[in-house]
């Protein structure tokens, strides 16, 4: 981990939006490996990127992506990514 608070009262981790769309059906058993990229940073929210890759067939069989959003619950609000999340992503704050 990165060592920051993942629980109230501080700024928790939502999860917005996921969606996957599977281009190949799996079948079991069969290992499939999860490659993840950081795509867009906003203010306060991070876009993931999945790609799905069925091992024994060497072929991709899905993509997906998900939106986090920093969140404050007492404020009911969402508050600036982390700078630790920032410097992770190779994005400096302004």
């Amino acid at each position: 981990g990165m060592g920051l608070p993942t629980t109230p009262p501080h700024p928790v981790i939502v999860l917005l939006n996921a969606a996957c769309h599977y281009t190949r059906s799996l079948d079991y058993p069969a290992t499939v490996e999860v490659a993840l990229s950081v795509g867009r940073l906003g203010r306060s929210s991070l876009q993931t990127h999945y790609t799905l890759k069925h091992i024994e067939a060497d072929a991709v069989c899905g993509e997906g992506y998900a939106t986090l959003v920093w969140y404050d619950m007492q404020a009911q609000k969402s508050v600036p990514l982390p700078e630790q999340i920032r410097a992770a992503c190779g994005v400096a704050s302004a």
